[in-house]
């Protein structure tokens, strides 16, 4: 993984981990929950690219069988790049939800994102 990208989720899981949720949490038990907020973090970036996709990208996406192929990532960068304002997209949907998990102490499952033009 890109080491931007790498910092950009740990430094998310980092703020979640600083709330009051996580008070009671031994660092070890701290350590083992980054661990799942870095999958979950991860999996947001996804699911919040898919949200903002349009049908013919979709399809392009699932013609794909196996999205790890450096191919289907240079599509995925290629379509994130093509949605205007992704990164602000990206930072106000991982602001909310570190700021919930923070709260909370709790992950919650991925639901589909809101989409650009919503």
């Amino acid at each position: 993984m890109d080491p931007q990208i790498e910092k950009f989720l740990s430094d998310y899981a980092a703020k979640a981990l600083a709330g009051p949720g996580f008070i009671a949490f031994a660092p070890k038990e701290k350590e083992e929950f980054k661990v799942k907020l870095l999958d979950y973090f991860s999996d947001l970036i996804f699911d919040t690219l898919l949200a903002n996709l349009n049908e013919a990208q979709l399809k392009e996406l699932e013609a794909f069988p196996d999205l790890g192929t450096e191919e289907a990532q240079q599509k995925i960068a290629l379509f994130s790049a093509s949605i205007p304002g992704f990164i602000f997209i990206l930072q106000d949907r991982f602001d909310k939800a570190a700021e919930e998990i923070g709260r909370t102490g709790k992950i919650p499952a991925p639901l589909s994102a809101p989409s650009q033009s919503s």
